[in-house]
């Protein structure tokens, strides 16, 4: 039964020692281009050092391969039967050649080191490119699935199904009692918890151009809805760090890629910040500007991103 044990024991261990390398394999992986541009950096670093050092040791090997050529030359001048062209021209190969083998001593380590560092860089630099348009390739690949689902929806649905799927509007049933004591159902919108996109926001009091008054609120995003709808006609592109920084919001990462392209054949050829809150969309503009409610969220319609959608335009090949 031991060595039984034992031998499950022995069969299990390569597959475990396997197992740990391919994960170290891959973290190592994951971190090459951070790996491969520190290491590029440090390089670059040593190279200098190295190639400052080497200088200052090339002053006596420059010294004596000048004494020497100019030894030769002298030589030379004095018209000398024994020392022939053929003596003064291999003098000076000697010479020279001495001179560029020390040189090579002494700078060879320098540049070698700069070699492998330029392609530390250049190596952290293409599989970053790589990595890049992979996912470029994979949010390609995702948008277009979500843009036939959407049409299928807008052909079955209609357009009024397809805003309220897509931004999470639910109706539901409530009871409500008048002013006689009766009770009746009414049917309301609200916005299903979670279920905005991912460029979805809030803009409320902790918003630094939020105002008590409600009204104001209200014209202040309608004013700023216009202007970026003008700042994408004048510039042909907008990208919604943009928006967020022009209504007081915080930047995001996915916000310095996605945005709106003028004319994009994936866009709506507009801007639109979806404004409603816990209710539909006429009823969420009707609670701010009474001020019902203490905050409204904002939902972009963003066509994606800009570099991407930026050659693409309506009615291009």
């Amino acid at each position: 039964m031991k060595l039984m044990g034992f031998s499950k024991l022995a069969e299990k261990a390569p597959n475990e020692v396997s197992a740990k390398i391919g994960r170290s394999t891959l973290v190592a992986r994951k971190h090459s281009p951070t790996m491969l541009f520190a290491a590029g950096v440090v390089g670059v670093v040593a190279t200098v050092v190295m190639a400052s050092k080497a200088t200052l040791k090339a002053g006596p090997i420059l010294e004596e391969s000048k004494k020497k050529i100019e030894q030769a030359k002298a030589a030379k001048a004095l018209d000398d039967e024994k020392y022939t062209q053929t003596d003064y021209q291999r003098d000076l190969t000697i010479a020279y050649t001495t001179m560029s083998i020390d040189a090579i001593k002494l700078y060879g380590p320098a540049v070698v080191v700069g070699i492998a560092s330029v392609a530390a860089l250049t190596g952290s630099h293409v599989i970053l490119n790589n990595r890049i348009g992979a996912l470029g390739a994979a949010y390609a690949a995702l948008d277009k699935g979500f843009t036939e689902y959407r049409k299928r929806v807008l052909d079955e649905f209609g357009e009024e199904k397809d805003r309220e799927f897509r931004r999470g509007i639910r109706t539901r049933e409530i009871t409500e009692v008048d002013e006689d004591g009766k009770k009746k159902k009414r049917k309301v919108k609200e916005v299903v918890p979670d279920a905005v996109s991912g460029y979805a926001c809030w803009f409320d009091d902790t918003n630094k151009n939020w105002d008590v008054t409600p009204e104001l609120n209200f014209l202040f995003l309608r004013s700023q809805q216009t202007f970026v709808n003008q700042l994408l006609q004048a510039n042909g592109y907008v990208f919604l760090n943009e928006v967020y920084e022009r209504l007081g919001l915080k930047k995001t990462t996915a916000g310095q890629i996605v945005g709106w392209v003028r004319d994009s054949e994936k866009g709506d050829g507009y801007i639109d910040f979806g404004i409603f809150n816990r209710s539909a969309d006429v009823d969420a503009v009707y609670d701010l500007v009474t001020g019902d409610e203490k905050g409204i969220l904002l939902d972009f319609n963003v066509d994606g991103p800009v570099y991407d959608l930026i050659g693409n335009k309506k009615g291009s090949e």
